[in-house]
């Protein structure tokens, strides 16, 4: 965690710098446009999955997933835009986000050719999420002299567009003994749940070529199990990295 808040603080640091050299344009007005990048997601599970959670080949006992993995995925959409003073802008998006990860544990298997010997195997849990976000927020402009550099704070709502799963066996060393299996393939994961978020950030806008292009970054914080209310619990915190494009309306 030490070091998420390190690197929000060595981008803020470079928002100031950049920033410091590019004149304040900030107009009173409404404007929309486009955004996208890059989720790096920190999923912290714990949560145990069995026979009954949809696997085609029944379990002889539960496995519980807690080891703690990262993953990469995509965000994009639609945002808007609007002063409510030259301090406050309201912002809103809606758009887009992937949040799958695959998730490890491990296990034993006996190893019938040696007399009392064991075999050591991994549980693979690969998810495929994606949902539907409404992000409304607050900008806070003009903090630093001339410059059009802001942060952010605000919320994120998620609802689940589609959440499936499969579940497969591995052995750590392959074994006659033992056969890879897979339990599960394209599974829906029962039960998936909205999220809830909290939003903090900061970007910088720029004039390229004519448009308007922002660079942000932000830190989302999960503040309920977000991902099933069945495999429970899973959250999932994530830095996001990307770009805005504002379309319009041109200024004059």
């Amino acid at each position: 965690m030490k070091s998420i808040f390190l690197a929000i603080v060595s981008v803020l640091c470079l928002v100031i710098t950049v920033s410091a050299q590019t004149k304040s344009s900030k107009k009173s007005g409404f404007d929309f446009g486009i955004y996208g990048g890059i989720n790096y997601n920190f999923h912290t599970p714990n949560f145990p999955v069995d026979s009954g959670t949809g696997n085609a080949a029944p379990l002889s006992k539960d496995i519980i997933f807690n080891t703690n993995n990262t993953s990469l995925s995509f965000h994009g959409g639609f945002l808007f835009n609007y002063d409510l003073s030259p301090r406050f802008t309201l912002s809103g998006r809606i758009g887009i986000q992937g949040l799958g990860a695959d998730l490890s544990a491990k296990d034993t298997k006996p190893d019938t050719s040696i007399s009392g010997g064991s075999i050591a195997t991994t549980h693979t849990f690969s998810s495929s999420i994606s949902t539907l976000e409404i992000s409304p927020t607050v900008k806070i402009n003009n903090l630093f002299e001339n410059s059009p550099a802001y942060v952010l704070a605000g919320i994120e709502l998620g609802f689940p567009i589609s959440a499936t799963y499969q579940h497969s066996e591995t052995a750590d060393i392959q074994n006659a003994s033992f056969s890879n299996k897979v339990y599960a393939t394209d599974i829906t994961i029962p039960e998936a749940s909205a999220r809830y978020g909290i939003i903090i950030g900061a970007g910088i806008p720029l004039d390229f070529y004519g448009y308007q292009l922002t660079p942000e970054i932000s830190y989302r914080k999960s503040v309920i199990n977000n991902i099933s209310s069945v495999l429970s619990t899973w959250n999932v915190d994530q830095i996001r990295i990307g770009f805005a494009i504002k379309l319009g309306p041109n200024e004059t």
